[in-house]
This record gives structure tokens, C-alpha cells and sequence, in this order.
């Protein structure tokens, strides 16, 4: 399957039951100023909505560092091994903590991320690749948005304990595969993350927090 999707019913089912998701919730929130897993969508918070797209998903982590959220909506809560590396921590503490083989990433700052693309980027599962990244029209990848095999914690672990919590860095030394998004059918704004107060007021037509 190198190279190309799988195809048929024997792809679909390994998507169903080798890929969980864990969502990123450990995050300071400092460039929103707020929590950003609790900001709303169509008067229902991230959060929320991330659950409804993934219900079906047999294996729903979320890393909240090492804080407590009140309301994880059906999420397993995750505290990170090594508080304060940011999403190289979480990731890290994810895989450690996940039964199925692959974890789908997501930030909580990214309500636009349907489950129909994760499943979509499953198809290019094969032996050897280690994460699959999605690209968008722009040429940019996305780790987060990408899914990545249990099998890496160790190198996320090593990178940590060198002390360097750069995601890239960590990426260079993996077998990564990239998956443009141009020919798939899926937008852009499936991979944007709202990340400032600038970014939720244009996602809130100009409102502001």
C-alpha cells in the first residue's frame, strides 16, 4: 500500500479500530486569555463539538497537562509525564496512555476538524510511517491534525529529555508521511486552530471575546 490509499472495506475497519483521538486542552491559553477548549461555536464550546464529531471513535483521549478541566465531555483525561514541554508533552503522555495503535492529534482550538478527514488520512496507514501529516492548499503540514503511531513515544520521550520540546524537531527523526489536501475534497479551514482573540472574532464574524 506504499505510496497510495488503501481501498475498501478492510482500510475503512482498520480506521475504525486502530485510530483513537486525543484532543490538546493542557495548554496555558496566554495568546487567547482564556481557556480556549471552552470558547463556543454555535453556542456550543469547542469542546463539545470536537465530541460530536469523533462519538464513534473508540478511544477518546485529552490531555489537560497537569491542570484539571471541569467538564471533559466523555474524554479520558491525560496528565502529562513531563509538565510544561507543551504539545510534544501531551502527545507524549497521550501515546503512553492509548490502547489502539494510532492516535489522531488534535488541538482543542480546532472545532472545524471533521472525523470524515481523519478517516480519510487513515487510508494511507501503512508499515513503517510513523505519523501522517496533513498538507494544505498553501503547501503547509499540520502536526496537529495528523496521526501518529503508539510506537513513537520513545522518541518523543528522548527529545524531551534532551531537552528540546520543538514538534519539528522531534519529526525529523521519524518516518513522516504528508498527505496534501488539495485533490481531497476537504477545505482548508478543517486544519485552522483559533489561536488569538483576533482569530475568534473573525471566526465570530467581528465579534469580539
Amino acid at each position: 500500500m506504499r505510496g497510495r490509499a488503501g481501498s475498501g472495506k478492510n482500510a475503512e475497519q482498520r480506521s475504525a479500530s486502530s485510530v483513537g483521538i486525543l484532543v490538546l486542552a493542557g495548554g496555558a491559553g496566554s495568546r487567547m486569555g482564556r481557556e480556549k477548549s471552552t470558547l463556543s461555536l454555535d453556542g456550543k464550546t469547542f469542546l463539545s463539538v470536537i465530541t460530536e464529531q469523533f462519538q464513534d471513535f473508540p478511544e477518546r483521549l485529552l490531555s489537560v497537562g497537569q491542570k484539571e478541566l471541569l467538564e471533559c465531555h466523555g474524554f479520558h483525561p491525560v496528565l502529562d509525564r513531563y509538565p510544561g514541554c507543551g504539545p510534544i508533552g501531551g502527545i507524549h503522555a497521550g501515546l503512553l496512555a492509548c490502547r489502539s495503535a494510532y492516535l489522531l492529534v488534535l488541538g482543542c482550538d480546532m472545532p472545524f476538524y471533521p472525523a470524515a478527514l481523519a478517516r480519510y488520512l487513515s487510508l494511507f496507514l501503512e508499515e513503517g510511517v510513523d505519523v501522517l501529516i496533513p498538507v494544505d492548499g498553501g503547501g503547509r503540514s499540520h502536526p496537529l491534525g495528523g496521526i501518529y503511531a503508539k510506537s513513537v513515544a520513545p522518541v518523543l520521550e528522548q527529545q524531551i529529555r534532551e531537552g528540546d520540546y520543538r514538534l519539528q524537531s522531534a519529526l525529523k527523526k521519524l518516518s513522516v508521511k504528508r498527505i496534501p489536501l488539495d485533490t481531497s475534497g476537504f477545505s482548508d479551514q478543517a486544519l485552522s486552530n483559533i489561536n488569538t482573540p483576533e482569530d475568534y472574532a473573525a471566526m465570530c464574524g467581528g465579534k469580539s471575546l
